[in-house]
Formats: C-alpha cells, sequence, structure tokens
C-alpha cells in the first residue's frame, strides 16, 4: 500500500496538467515505455543461465538469485564516467583557497 500515496499524486499532476484523454494516453505510453526500459535493462542479467528444474527443485532466495544471474565487468564503465564527471564537475566549483575535505 506505500505505493497509492505516489499513484495518487502522479495521477493528480497529470489530470492538473492535462485534459482527461491525454493524461489516460500519457500515464498508458509511458507506463509501458517504462516497463520497456526496465526489462530491457535487466532482462539481459539472466538470459541463458541455470534455472531450477521442474521436478520440484527448491533453492533458496538468495542462491536463485546469484545462480541465475551473470556477473558482467563493463560496470566499470558505467562508474568510471559518472565518478569522471563528478570530478570534473567539483574541480570546477573548487577554489585554491577552499580546505579539501
Amino acid at each position: 500500500m506505500s505505493g497509492r500515496p505516489a499513484g495518487a499524486a502522479y495521477g493528480a499532476l497529470l489530470l492538473a496538467c492535462l485534459p482527461v484523454g491525454k493524461a489516460v494516453v500519457f500515464a498508458l505510453l509511458h507506463q509501458a515505455l517504462f516497463g520497456l526500459h526496465l526489462g530491457m535493462a535487466f532482462a539481459p542479467n539472466h538470459k541463458g543461465m541455470e534455472m531450477p528444474g521442474p521436478a520440484g527443485e527448491r533453492w533458496g532466495h538468495l542462491r536463485r538469485q546469484v545462480l541465475t544471474s551473470r556477473y558482467d565487468k563493463r560496470g566499470y564503465v558505467f562508474l568510471g564516467t559518472a565518478t569522471t564527471a563528478a570530478l570534473v564537475i567539483w574541480l570546477r566549483t573548487w577554489s585554491p583557497g577552499q580546505v579539501l575535505v
């Protein structure tokens, strides 16, 4: 039930900014594209990986998450880019008399 206030605020904001018909179309399109984006982001991590057998083999939650996902070493590209961008912004705002913390 924690998602209901956010959903109500989302709906109220849409209805305040758009006519009812356009708000409904926008909400449906927004949710569909958001779901597609999340699916494209997370599904490749599990493609082609081992799954529990249909014979009733039971895995715990942690075991299921670890064994059915890939360890992708490309994450450093994203993290390195984000860190570099943060450093560039920080260096632009730093002045020579400022104390480094």
